[in-house]
């Protein structure tokens, strides 16, 4: 059982409703529970950012989006207009709505279970308690959102939806029901939550998620669980590395037709990603555009970002080209999809450094190295976090080089394996920034 220190108070993570105070001003979560935003919703949130924020739609790595640097007037136009646009089903619920789903996999049905899901948790009240650290991935059997530091998974296997609770206990596994039936499954899920809420909650110490438990926590989850599904036989699947996927990512006019909603013969999906988790208005809102003429829909992912279906084929070029100006990033070798830093300095007042300038630095190095056919060895193609404190917010869930500042000029670094365990892995010191940069390029000793 890995050890986890005990939690002595509720999380800060933000929402609608109770914002964070940062030092630029407050931060507002819209969560969007495993469902693709309408165009829309998704120009609703573009005009909030640039009216009400400080211009950006920034993305979490739990699929929902974020504006900062809010005032109190326009926190409060804030709440009205989420309200207006359908993005907050519930006022007491609203934090507990932590809902991902594969985004490139079999949509309909995962929709639909993702909204039924959404409407029986907040249908019972005792799940308003729920952490805002609480995770419920339903994957499509491919393993990329059982990749994420999950508390439920249901991954889609066959006809069946399997479930496994946490990370480290994968030797059991239940059967929750057919995927067919979304309503039951999403019933059934809901009662494995208010399961782990009755557990907690006789607990002396006040656990968020399911790895923050002790033997005696978890014996007494899995036999709860035990008495509400039957045990399945299958294993569930997870994948040991982060999708880094951008621009045109499948082709929808192949036989059988798309596995994507919304899209058709002759058209094709397009992923773009937010560099440092983040998109101009004026960025985002083009995305819309995009949307407005395909599908109809934006679905916002864990990996910073957004998967656009039913692009006409024969636009797609052009219309990614225009993504691209607008501080997308659409090709699958930019080196952004690999590189990642948190808010740091000076938004965050916990960081001790200007981390995201340290990370622009070490992409225009390896963009440059790209230009002169310069290939780092494979060893260094981990991803890559620069964190400004030890907190690591919004840390890969997979395996990467973990830098973390202690100044503006000096960095420890390690290979981090995702979880939110005590790190044991390979270290490589304390570095400088420009000896960071040096690793980064596969030029130092890592």
């Amino acid at each position: 059982m890995p050890a986890v220190p005990a939690h002595t108070a509720p999380d800060q993570c933000p929402g609608a409703l109770r914002m964070f105070a940062a030092s630029d001003g407050l931060i507002a979560r819209v969560r969007l529970a495993g469902s693709p935003l309408t165009v829309a919703q998704a120009r609703a949130i573009g005009a909030m950012a640039d009216q009400l924020g400080d211009g950006q739609v920034l993305f979490t790595t739990r699929a929902n989006v974020q504006l900062r640097g809010l005032t109190d007037a326009g926190a409060a136009a804030f709440v009205d207009r989420v309200r207006e646009i359908g993005l907050l089903p519930s006022d007491t619920h609203e934090r507990a709505r932590n809902i991902v789903v594969s985004p490139l996999g079999t949509a309909a049905p995962l929709e639909a279970l993702a909204r039924a899901l959404d409407q029986a948790l907040c249908a019972e009240p005792a799940l308003a308690t729920l952490s805002g650290r609480w995770l419920i991935g339903l994957d499509d059997g491919s393993g990329d959102i059982a990749s994420l530091p999950l508390d439920v998974t249901a991954q889609v296997q066959g006809s069946r939806v399997v479930l496994a609770l946490g990370r480290h206990h994968d030797e059991t596994v239940w059967d929750v029901g057919p995927a067919a039936d979304p309503q039951s499954v999403a019933r059934l899920l809901a009662d494995v939550c208010a399961a782990w809420v009755a557990v907690r909650d006789a607990r002396p110490d006040t656990p968020w998620n399911v790895d923050d438990l002790d033997h005696v926590g978890w014996d007494a989850l899995r036999d709860k669980v035990s008495r509400l599904l039957p045990r399945a036989t299958a294993q569930v699947r997870r994948r040991s590395t982060e999708p880094r996927l951008a621009g045109v990512v499948r082709e929808e006019s192949v036989p059988g037709g798309s596995r994507t909603s919304g899209a058709g013969p002759g058209t094709v999906t397009l992923v773009l990603k937010a560099p440092l988790a983040a998109i101009s208005a004026a960025g985002w809102l083009a995305a819309c555009d995009v949307a407005a003429e395909a599908a109809g829909t934006l679905a916002v992912t864990p990996w910073h970002t957004t998967v656009i279906a039913g692009v006409a084929a024969d636009v797609a070029s052009a219309a990614l080209a225009d993504l691209a100006r607008v501080g997308w990033v659409v090709d699958p070798a930019d080196p952004w999809l690999r590189v990642h830093a948190c808010t740091g300095r000076p938004a965050c007042a916990k960081s001790r450094a200007d981390v995201q300038l340290r990370a622009r630095e070490i992409v225009g190095d390896l963009a440059a190295d790209a230009s002169t056919a310069h290939q780092p060895p494979a060893g260094h193609r981990l991803p890559l976090m620069i964190s400004g404190c030890a907190r690591q917010c919004g840390h890969p869930a997979t395996p990467h080089l973990a830098v973390v500042a202690s100044s503006d000029d000096s960095f420890a670094v390690r290979v981090h394996d995702g979880s939110h365990d005590t790190q044991r892995g390979l270290e490589h010191g304390t570095l400088s920034a420009a000896q960071v940069r040096s690793m980064a390029r596969g030029e130092g000793s890592t």
